[in-house]
């Protein structure tokens, strides 16, 4: 299962990698890990600042389940999530954010509230998402 969530992230990343966006894909799998929603970042395009992956895959489980209580589901992003997005994720109680680049910069693990695991997923596709983003950020310098 976990491999097609992967192929899932995989897919959905490579339709962005060459908008204006980061190129930064988030899903939500449910207890069972079947993939329950999807998004990506939609920042630049849509002019908003909290138009990042991690909310906007949040505020879609939101509608579908009108419930902001996503215990027992996990977040799976391309990119550590940040700050802004930890907290965003402390209020809805999820306690699973799975992910493949560290965050560097902007980077929120280190500070979220200790009922959340964040767990790095490690391989090729984790050298393949970082080679991605650096590459973005390398055309806006």
């Amino acid at each position: 299962m976990v491999n097609e969530i992967i192929k899932k992230m995989y897919d959905h990343f490579n339709k962005i990698v060459d908008s204006v966006e980061v190129p930064v894909v988030s899903l939500i799998t449910d207890a069972d890990n079947n993939i329950v929603a999807i998004s990506e970042n939609e920042r630049q395009a849509k002019f908003k600042i909290c138009g990042h992956a991690e909310i906007n895959v949040i505020n879609k489980l939101f509608k579908k389940y009108q419930s902001k209580n996503l215990k027992g589901f996990k977040l799976y992003s391309t990119l550590e999530p940040c700050k802004m997005c930890v907290g965003a994720i402390e209020q809805t109680g999820l306690n699973e954010v799975f992910y493949f680049v560290d965050n560097k910069k902007f980077g929120g693990s280190a500070t979220a509230d200790n009922r959340i695991t964040f767990k790095k997923i490690n391989g090729e596709e984790a050298t393949y998402f970082e080679e991605q983003l650096k590459k973005y950020f390398a055309k806006l310098r």
